[in-house]
């Protein structure tokens, strides 16, 4: 609903939000992304690796996203805490993307699979860092223009992110019929220079692969593209 008074600086003239966020999910999203940023921070130092340093920024651009998302309860048109949850929680997730599209990369050089790969190791991990950062520019760029006090320029912001989830979602699942390739060509022929042992040990990082790519980023992206259709008209 757009109100014809004089609209205050900082604030739309119209409703960002369909509905009003919730504060406790805020909150509870803000600790459960707190808390994995935190561990992964800690898991560094005893392994010596900076392998998860994509998923701490991410995990801490979630955090931040939901507590600018708790300020805008009962506060649907003040446009900045929109504006910063809007681009924190699109951008963050191709940082955590970027740690499993390298896993995938990781596991099959240590189990010297580079032969049964689907693609070749040389490109697999820059293919999906490209759709990757190609993602983090488009959905930028519509988040920025989503937060506009312009209704038909947040309206394109809005159309501009959705085109940057589709592309994302089927990056990831191009990446789940890769792992997949990969597991079963491993299991039909195992690789001549790896022990029957280590093929068995690496399964849990197979299955690990599957839960966080399908449950967490491929659902979350799902579930935040039906958002954003309906704020469409």
């Amino acid at each position: 609903m757009t109100n014809n008074t004089q609209t205050p600086e900082g604030y739309a003239p119209f409703d960002l939000y369909p509905y009003n966020p919730s504060q406790g999910p805020a909150y509870a999203f803000l600790g459960l992304f707190g808390a994995a940023g935190i561990a992964h921070f800690i898991m560094m130092f005893p392994y010596r690796s900076a392998f998860p340093i994509p998923m701490i920024i991410g995990c801490g651009m979630e955090a931040t996203a939901y507590w600018f998302r708790s300020r805008s309860h009962n506060n649907l048109r003040q446009t900045l805490p929109f504006l910063i949850q809007n681009l924190l929680v699109l951008v963050a997730p191709p940082f955590l993307a970027a740690t499993i599209y390298m896993s995938l990369g990781r596991i099959t050089r240590a189990l010297k699979a580079q032969e049964v790969s689907l693609i070749s190791l040389r490109w697999i991990t820059k293919l999906f860092v490209l759709v990757d950062l190609i993602c983090f520019v488009t959905q930028t760029a519509g988040a920025i223009m989503s937060g506009s006090e312009d209704l038909d320029e947040a309206k394109r912001g809005q159309t501009i992110i959705i085109a940057g989830l589709v592309l994302q979602i089927l990056a990831f699942a191009l990446f789940i019929i890769c792992t997949l390739t990969l597991q079963l060509r491993i299991r039909a022929s195992p690789p001549v220079h790896c022990v029957a042992g280590v093929i068995a040990h690496y399964r849990r990082y197979f299955i690990a692969l599957y839960c966080t790519s399908g449950l967490f980023l491929l659902i979350l992206k799902s579930q935040r593209l039906d958002v954003l259709k309906e704020d469409l008209p």
